[in-house]
């Protein structure tokens, strides 16, 4: 009889890019060209999904997104949703805009998550953009961090 082996984790990160999120009411319009996703409509608030998929049994530890506000009355908020077989969302993560910049992305990352995938829950990116002027809010991308197991490796 051999020694059991013991399990690593492996650290990964699943991107998911501006193309892959969908307006969230099919009254919302967007432009999603030159790289990143626009609302084309001022001084409203445009929001867009993308689902999160990821295998069972993996554990989410972190969510950074990159984009912009804008000017100063600009907004781009991006969340990490969980919704239950029950329809119950709940946020898990938040990441929001800071620097007004018609010009500059930012990245945002938050570190401090620890949630297990199961059976039911769905997750999805949920991004919110206010854009007050032509050169407003922006989103180019979310990532997941996550922790999976690793049975080739020992502790």
């Amino acid at each position: 009889m051999g020694t059991q082996q013991s399990t690593g984790l492996l650290s990964k990160t699943l991107r998911l890019s501006f193309n892959q999120v969908l307006p969230a009411l099919n009254t919302e319009t967007w432009d999603a060209q030159s790289g990143y996703l626009t609302p084309n409509a001022l001084s409203v608030t445009r929001s867009y999904a993308g689902a999160v998929v990821l295998p069972k049994g993996v554990t989410i530890k972190s969510f950074a997104s990159r984009f912009r506000r804008g000017g100063a009355g600009g907004s781009a908020v991006v969340y990490l949703k969980k919704s239950s077989s029950a329809a119950v969302v709940t946020d898990l993560a938040q990441n929001s805009a800071t620097t007004v910049s018609p010009t500059n992305f930012q990245t945002i990352t938050k570190t401090t998550l620890s949630e297990l995938i199961g059976d039911l829950p769905t997750y999805y990116v949920y991004v919110q953009l206010f854009s007050t002027a032509a050169a407003g809010a922006r989103f180019l991308w979310s990532e997941i961090g996550y922790q999976m197991p690793s049975y080739d490796k020992t502790v």
